[in-house]
């Protein structure tokens, strides 16, 4: 069973709960990536890539890559889906 955090946000009419993100999501993040991965998959999220595309793309990437050699890379990934 995965554990769950709700963040809470207010909508018009009431309370309902905006986000739902696992914890299981957050340590599968954090576990995945080195400081490099997690610097790349920083870089492509605001470019528009869900963490679930881009995460993919990051984890096939070879160790010892620089951050920009890493996020050309997964770009390359991502548009060959």
């Amino acid at each position: 069973m995965s554990a769950s955090l709700v963040l809470m946000g207010q909508s018009e009419s009431n309370s309902i709960p905006r986000a739902l993100i696992t914890v299981d999501t957050i340590v599968h993040h954090i576990a995945a990536t080195d400081g490099i991965g997690a610097d790349a998959l920083n870089a492509l999220l605001p470019l528009g890539y869900s963490d679930k595309e881009a995460l993919p793309a990051i984890k096939q990437l070879p160790a010892g890559l620089s951050l920009a050699e890493s996020i050309r890379q997964a770009l390359k990934l991502l548009v060959r889906k």
